[in-house]
Protein backbone atom coordinates (compact mmCIF):
# COMPACT_ATOMS: atom_id res chain seq x y z
CA UNK A 1 0.00 0.00 0.00
CA UNK A 2 1.65 3.68 -1.09
CA UNK A 3 0.29 6.54 0.39
CA UNK A 4 0.00 9.78 -0.74
CA UNK A 5 3.16 12.51 -0.65
CA UNK A 6 2.35 15.36 1.19
CA UNK A 7 5.04 18.11 1.23
CA UNK A 8 5.65 19.51 5.04
CA UNK A 9 5.44 23.12 4.79
CA UNK A 10 8.48 25.51 6.07
CA UNK A 11 8.01 27.59 9.07
CA UNK A 12 7.45 30.90 7.96
CA UNK A 13 9.90 33.66 9.26
CA UNK A 14 8.49 37.42 9.12
CA UNK A 15 10.80 40.23 9.38
CA UNK A 16 9.17 43.48 10.55
CA UNK A 17 10.59 46.79 10.72
CA UNK A 18 11.10 48.63 14.28
CA UNK A 19 12.46 51.80 15.12
CA UNK A 20 13.53 50.77 19.01
CA UNK A 21 13.98 47.32 20.89
CA UNK A 22 10.86 48.64 22.45
CA UNK A 23 9.26 48.18 19.46
CA UNK A 24 10.54 44.77 18.74
CA UNK A 25 9.21 43.85 22.51
CA UNK A 26 5.68 44.89 22.02
CA UNK A 27 4.98 42.26 19.22
CA UNK A 28 3.91 39.12 19.89
CA UNK A 29 5.62 35.82 18.44
CA UNK A 30 4.39 32.78 16.95
CA UNK A 31 3.51 29.99 19.80
CA UNK A 32 5.12 27.60 17.38
CA UNK A 33 8.44 28.36 17.76
CA UNK A 34 9.12 30.07 14.65
CA UNK A 35 11.90 33.08 15.01
CA UNK A 36 10.55 36.55 13.94
CA UNK A 37 13.03 38.93 12.77
CA UNK A 38 13.30 42.59 13.36
CA UNK A 39 14.81 45.59 11.57
CA UNK A 40 15.78 48.59 13.32
CA UNK A 41 17.35 50.40 9.61
CA UNK A 42 18.45 53.17 12.02
CA UNK A 43 20.59 51.69 14.20
CA UNK A 44 21.94 48.97 12.47
CA UNK A 45 20.50 46.19 14.51
CA UNK A 46 18.52 42.82 13.72
CA UNK A 47 16.58 41.51 16.68
CA UNK A 48 15.39 37.75 16.89
CA UNK A 49 12.19 36.99 19.12
CA UNK A 50 11.39 33.16 19.38
CA UNK A 51 9.09 31.27 21.75
CA UNK A 52 11.16 28.55 23.55
CA UNK A 53 8.54 25.64 23.90
CA UNK A 54 10.89 23.90 26.25
CA UNK A 55 10.55 26.44 29.05
CA UNK A 56 7.30 28.92 27.85
CA UNK A 57 9.53 32.18 27.92
CA UNK A 58 10.73 33.95 24.71
CA UNK A 59 13.51 34.26 23.60
CA UNK A 60 15.22 37.68 22.01
CA UNK A 61 18.86 38.12 20.59
CA UNK A 62 20.02 41.63 19.07
CA UNK A 63 22.47 41.57 16.63
CA UNK A 64 24.79 44.59 15.73
CA UNK A 65 26.41 45.10 12.51
CA UNK A 66 30.23 46.27 13.28
CA UNK A 67 33.37 46.92 11.29
CA UNK A 68 36.04 44.17 11.40
CA UNK A 69 39.43 45.22 12.23
CA UNK A 70 42.25 45.08 9.95
CA UNK A 71 44.11 42.36 11.59
CA UNK A 72 48.28 42.98 10.81
CA UNK A 73 49.70 40.18 8.62
CA UNK A 74 52.45 38.92 10.39
CA UNK A 75 53.25 36.63 7.69
CA UNK A 76 56.72 36.99 5.75
CA UNK A 77 56.58 38.40 2.09
CA UNK A 78 57.07 36.32 -0.61
CA UNK A 79 59.94 38.39 -1.60
CA UNK A 80 61.95 37.82 1.85
CA UNK A 81 61.26 34.25 1.49
CA UNK A 82 62.66 34.05 -1.94
CA UNK A 83 65.99 35.49 -0.49
CA UNK A 84 66.06 34.03 2.48
CA UNK A 85 65.98 30.31 0.44
CA UNK A 86 67.93 31.70 -2.62
CA UNK A 87 71.06 32.29 0.59
CA UNK A 88 70.23 28.89 1.70
CA UNK A 89 71.06 27.36 -1.83
CA UNK A 90 73.98 29.44 -2.03
CA UNK A 91 75.21 28.29 1.77
CA UNK A 92 74.40 24.39 0.33
CA UNK A 93 76.12 24.42 -3.11
CA UNK A 94 79.26 26.06 -0.98
CA UNK A 95 79.49 23.57 0.99
CA UNK A 96 79.15 20.83 -1.94
CA UNK A 97 81.97 22.07 -3.37
CA UNK A 98 83.61 22.22 -0.49
CA UNK A 99 83.15 18.60 -0.15
CA UNK A 100 84.35 17.78 -3.74
CA UNK A 101 87.35 19.40 -2.98
CA UNK A 102 87.96 17.60 0.05
CA UNK A 103 87.75 20.74 1.89
CA UNK A 104 86.13 20.65 5.36
CA UNK A 105 83.85 23.94 5.64
CA UNK A 106 81.94 24.33 9.38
Amino acid sequence: MTYPYYPQQMPFSKVIPVSSETDMSRYTVDFNGTPTYFYNQATNEIFVKQFDMRTGMTNTQRFIKSEVADVPNNEPKLDDTIKVLDERIETINKRLEALEGKKNVK
